[in-house]
């Protein structure tokens, strides 16, 4: 997958080269694989770290102003545009490792469109947002960026082992 940016807002600008630094990297992928399992998921980590992996997908980001301007929606993903994935542009002033966050989580939306558009497979339809495939993947892309530790205990000894590795 990569992600593309043809506007001229510096922070935007970052949080793409970020975004396509994470998706070439075999640490995100890595630990995807680790996670314990997403909630409405019927793929398994190991399943959509491989779909992630292996896409050729080319999302474009672009900026969007809402109607409402108190809206806390940080960006979106719609099926009438399979590759592109919008940020609120009254959201975009923020921790560029954050927007990261918020354009990795879309990709997400739109690798699950891409893989089966009749049904979302990985997403959060269930009607709740915790430890879904979006929100934990672009919560890991953005750890990965922070160089903070993952909050899984689990996560945790995954990534040291994984940069342990990489250092000797």
């Amino acid at each position: 997958m990569k992600v593309t940016y043809k506007g001229k807002r510096n922070q935007i600008i970052l949080a793409v080269e970020d975004a396509n630094e994470l998706l070439n990297s075999d640490i995100l992928y890595e630990l995807i694989e680790q996670h314990p399992g997403f909630s409405c998921s019927k793929k398994s980590p190991k399943e959509i770290s491989k779909l992630l992996s292996d896409s050729t997908m080319n999302i474009e980001v672009k900026l969007y102003k809402p109607k409402w301007k108190w809206s806390k929606v940080l960006g979106y993903f719609v099926k009438s545009h399979p590759n592109t994935v919008f940020l609120n542009v009254r959201k975009i002033y923020r921790e560029t490792n954050s927007i990261t966050n918020t354009i990795i989580h879309e990709c997400i939306h739109a690798l699950d469109n891409n893989v089966n558009n009749s049904i979302i497979e990985f997403g959060h339809n269930c009607g709740y947002f915790d430890n879904t495939a979006p929100y934990e993947i672009g919560n890991i892309a953005e750890s990965i960026i922070d160089g903070e530790s993952i909050e899984l205990p689990q996560m945790i000894d995954v990534l040291e082992s994984i940069v342990e590795d990489r250092i000797f």
